[in-house]
């Protein structure tokens, strides 16, 4: 396995040049599963925001970042064997140079709530139920 090199922008102006084992783009609803656990930050679900959360960065200045929800995100890879996935489903291979775009979706899911529970509450009673 080896460190990945990836170069992202923001509607076409340069955001960074990374190196990473991964880059992790989510929703605030991918937030606070998947980018949490890699170190990123829990972001309100009314937020409207694509993050970015670099997998163990060869830099010790590389912090997520969160973009507007109206951006257009790309990311570009610096090597060969880089492979995408969603949610981890099959993964596919991308070539050197390729290019993958990030937006915001024309679809949206409806999630149902049950109960008037508090946001911040239930990350607590979910995820820091251990430390009680």
């Amino acid at each position: 396995f080896k460190i990945g090199r990836f170069s992202v922008t923001a509607d076409k102006q340069q955001v960074g040049n990374y190196r990473s084992d991964g880059v992790l783009f989510s929703t605030p609803t991918g937030s606070t599963a998947h980018a949490f656990s890699a170190g990123g930050p829990i972001i309100e679900p009314d937020c409207k925001c694509i993050e970015m959360n670099l997998l163990a960065p060869f830099s010790l200045f590389n912090r997520p970042i969160i973009f507007s929800e109206n951006k257009t995100l790309s990311l570009t890879t610096r090597d060969t064997d880089i492979y995408f996935t969603v949610d981890g489903e099959t993964p596919i291979m991308f070539e050197e140079d390729a290019t993958m775009y990030i937006t915001k979706s024309e679809h949206y899911a409806n999630i149902i709530a049950f109960g008037e529970e508090y946001f911040h509450n239930t990350i607590n009673n979910k995820l820091f139920s251990s430390l009680k």
